[in-house]
Order: structure tokens, then C-alpha cells, then sequence
């Protein structure tokens, strides 16, 4: 089925490279990868791949039906390249718009569990969570071994917006981060002690706080979560402050952004990324990625990966982000890509709205995206954001996102092509030149069903109904 499924896609002319083809198949694995010249050919890498349209949308300009060819290899576990599973679950989320829409009854814990439960399993192909979370660890270290006793991992959240205990902004949902304590220490037997939850935003802008609604209810549990360390820059009341390192990240190109990262990051062998579906003022999208905005000391700099900024150049161009993305203690160090999607935000600083696109329906997005892809999951996460912005009927919509989603996939491109990127920046870490980071391929929205939607990248889709079981479907694996 594997060889079918490529020969298919060769025949369309999508380019895949199969990063696990032995030796003997290198000649025609070869052939099938996009170099920068035929990228740019096809429109993909050329600054208009999205075309802004009246009533706050985007609008991709290829013909209904057809896509640019896929970029860049997929990472993942063998046979699993790619894939990016995507959890959806209506009844998780039961905001009614009233108060605010992190109050705990507003969100079933049972079903976020369960989410993260068949999410786990999906990206693995594992029968149950505690082996799943040995396929992980063991995919991490090259097969050699499983999560060995002592070894400490960090656990990037999305705080940005928590500087107000009782805003309505959107921030980690306590609920998704409870549910990857209870999965990591009860299935996978971590001790709670080796955790490390954190967002080192800094503290000049009051942001990136660890508030008592998520601190208090992941400590609820007792015994080993009562271990588990929190680190934010602030300190007190039960939570560390973060120290920061000497400078560890390196840039292509110089910027303002920060070297420094926290020494729990530097000392954790293992990193699992928590971000949100969201749009962005200035970047148009705040996922992976940009998620590590928290992570870096001060100096976050927004220059390059404003789309619209023409002062430092036109697109393609430089993005710090790829750099974040390829370094060994952030990129190099994550287990796992998991984004919190249970109430995505049109924009920064605004309250989570309900969806109208498919398959949201008018409620909210309610899902969980998981992934071994840095660039795969976040392709998805766009351009369910796209679609979204597209939609005449939804509302929450930010001209500031509207202007800058249509180029805001600028650091996918060069993070799938970091070893030769349409803007021809030398990508490095140490004088070793990065290798793709991952694949990108934007959907076909005009697939029948969303398991369709993408050729190259496997999108497991999986949505629960009332008695928690699901079916899911793969679009390639």
C-alpha cells in the first residue's frame, strides 16, 4: 500500500522524500525531492501562494481542488513520517459565551483525557498509552532505549495572555495540561519530580504568569503532582523563577532576539511544545513555532516574521523562527508537538469565539493536533486558521491577521527547505548546516472528507462522539 501511495504521488507530482529509503532506493528517492528552482516555479514559494480577499479573509490561488507540490522531508517515526493527528471533540467544550471560558465546568476533563488518549495512540499506532509513550521515547532515542529514570523533561505552555487572572484571553487550558501530567506520571511512569511545566516569557510586559486556575488544578491530584516543578519568571506561592543560561541559541542572521534559555530547558534531555491555534498581530500565527517566543530572554524579535515588513526585505526572507525550530536544545530536544486547539483564537488578546468553518460548525474548535513534524503541524494548524478567516461568516476577525495569514506560511517555507531556503540564508547550528525540518503542503479544501485534504502529509482524523469511541482515516501513511 506504502509504494502504491507514492507512486501516486509521483504521477501527480507531488515530491515526497521517503528520509527512511535504504541505500538502494537513494537514486529514485532522489528525484522525487523539490529543489529551491522548481519550488519557486510552481508559485509555492513565491510571495503570492494566498491572496487576500474583501470581508476579512484569505483565499489560496491555485484552481478549486488542486495544491502546490509538498516541500521538505517528513519527520516521524518510521513509516509515520508526516503525520499530524487531529483530535476533534465537540462535547470537550461547553462554554456557553457567559463568565469566562476557562472556568473548569466549562471544560469536560473526562473527554480532554481521552482526546490526548486516542491522539497518543493515533500518532503511534500504539494499542495503549503507556506504549505509546514508549514508542516516543524510544523513536527519540534512535531505538536504543525508553525513558530512562532521572532524565527531566520540560513542558512548553502558552501563557502569553495570563498577565490578568480574569481576562478572557486566550491561554493553556489547565484541563489539556492536567491531562499530559496524568498521562506522562500514571501511563508513562515519569516521576513527577522529572517534570518541568514552564513559560519564560518575561516579566517587563507582565506576561507569561503560571495562574492559580491552572497551578491549583494540576496539583489537585495529590501524591506524585504535587512534584511537579513550575517555572515562570516571576517566582512565589509555589512556582520557581526561572535562570536563564549564557547564550546557547545561534542566528543566521543578526536580531534582536534572545540567546538565553531557561537552565531547566537546558538541563531537561526531553521538551514537549503545548501551543494554541491562534492568530497573530504581527506574525499572522502563534503556533510551534512562536511558542518558544517563551522561551528565549528578552529580545523577541517581531522584524523578521512580520510578513509585511518590507524594511528587511522582501519575501522570501529570513525568519528567526527556523533557527528556534532547528536549534539542538529547543527543535533537537522535543518529544512531542501538541497543540491546544480546545478554544482556538481569531488573534492575540481576544476572547475565544465560536468557528463556523467545517467542521467546527458553529461551535468551537475543541480539537487537539499532535505530531512528530514541527513544519507538518503547523501547515495544519495555518491553514485551518485560513480557513476559518475565509469564511464569510465568522466572526472575531482581526484586519491586522487578515492582512498578514496570505504570507504568514513564509518560516514553514524555509524551515521544509532549511538545507536550501527560497531566501538563500545559510540555516546552521556549530558550523553543521540544518536539514529540512520537516514537510508542508496546504490543504485541498475541496477534498470530500478532511482525511483528504493532503496528499503528503498522513492527517489522522478523529472525531468523538457521545460514548468516546472514534473512527479514524488516513489520508497517506
Amino acid at each position: 500500500m506504502a509504494r502504491r501511495n507514492k507512486n501516486l504521488l509521483r504521477g501527480r507530482g507531488v515530491c515526497f522524500q521517503d528520509s527512511t529509503a535504504p541505500a538502494k532506493h537513494a537514486a529514485t528517492t532522489k528525484r522525487t525531492h523539490c529543489n529551491r528552482r522548481a519550488f519557486v516555479r510552481s508559485g509555492v514559494g513565491a510571495a503570492g501562494l494566498l491572496i487576500l480577499t474583501p470581508s476579512l479573509g484569505v483565499a489560496r490561488s491555485e484552481l478549486p481542488g488542486l495544491r502546490g507540490p509538498a516541500i521538505g522531508v517528513p519527520r516521524g517515526m518510521r513509516g509515520k513520517e508526516g503525520r499530524v493527528v487531529w483530535q476533534h471533540d465537540p462535547q470537550a467544550v461547553k462554554w456557553t459565551g457567559s463568565g469566562y471560558w476557562w472556568e473548569d465546568a466549562n471544560t469536560d476533563q473526562a473527554r480532554v483525557e481521552q482526546m490526548l488518549s486516542l491522539g497518543l495512540r493515533n500518532l503511534t499506532d500504539a494499542g495503549t498509552d503507556t506504549a505509546a509513550w514508549n514508542a516516543l521515547f524510544r523513536h527519540f532515542n534512535r531505538g536504543a532505549a525508553g525513558y530512562t529514570p532521572g532524565e527531566s523533561i520540560a513542558i512548553k505552555i502558552n501563557l502569553n495572555n495570563a498577565h490578568d487572572p480574569n481576562d478572557n484571553q486566550p491561554d493553556a487550558t489547565q484541563h489539556l495540561v492536567l491531562a499530559l501530567l496524568k498521562s506522562l506520571i500514571l501511563e508513562a511512569g515519569i516521576p513527577g519530580a522529572s517534570l518541568v511545566v514552564y513559560d519564560a516569557t518575561y516579566a517587563s510586559i507582565n506576561r507569561g504568569r503560571i495562574p492559580d486556575r491552572i497551578f491549583n488544578y494540576c496539583r489537585a491530584p495529590g501524591g506524585q503532582f504535587l512534584n511537579v516543578v513550575w517555572v515562570d519568571s516571576y517566582g512565589g506561592n509555589g512556582r520557581t523563577a526561572k535562570v536563564l543560561t549564557g547564550n546557547v541559541l545561534t542566528y543566521a542572521v543578526s536580531n534582536s532576539c534572545g540567546a538565553q534559555i531557561p537552565t531547566v530547558v537546558k538541563d531537561a534531555k526531553y521538551l514537549i511544545n503545548v501551543p494554541l491555534l491562534k492568530g497573530h498581530a504581527t506574525a499572522g500565527v502563534t503556533l510551534c513555532a512562536k511558542n518558544h517566543y517563551g522561551t528565549i530572554n528578552t529580545g523577541k524579535d517581531h522584524t523578521y516574521i512580520d510578513p509585511l515588513n518590507t524594511s528587511v526585505g522582501n519575501l522570501p526572507r529570513y525568519n528567526p523562527l527556523v533557527d528556534i525550530m532547528g536549534s539542538p536544545e529547543i527543535g533537537g530536544k522535543t518529544l512531542l508537538y501538541l497543540m491546544d486547539g480546545l478554544y482556538g483564537a481569531m488573534s492575540l488578546d481576544t476572547t475565544p469565539v465560536r468557528w463556523t468553518s467545517a467542521p467546527f460548525g458553529n461551535h468551537y474548535t475543541a480539537s487537539l493536533l499532535l505530531s512528530l513534524d514541527p513544519v507538518a503541524i503547523d501547515t495544519v494548524a495555518y491553514d485551518l486558521l485560513v480557513a476559518a478567516y475565509n469564511d464569510p461568516n465568522q466572526t472575531g476577525k482581526a484586519t491586522s491577521v487578515a492582512n498578514r495569514l496570505p504570507n504568514a506560511d513564509n518560516y514553514l517555507h524555509e524551515a521544509a527547505q532549511a538545507d536550501n531556503p527560497p531566501s538563500g540564508i545559510v540555516y546552521s547550528h556549530g558550523g553543521t548546516r540544518f536539514q529540512s525540518l520537516g514537510v508542508h503542503e496546504h490543504a485541498d479544501f475541496s477534498a470530500p472528507t478532511i482525511g483528504q485534504r493532503y496528499q503528503t502529509i498522513s492527517l489522522r482524523y478523529n472525531a468523538s462522539p457521545v460514548n468516546l469511541r472514534a473512527t479514524s482515516w488516513t489520508a497517506y501513511s
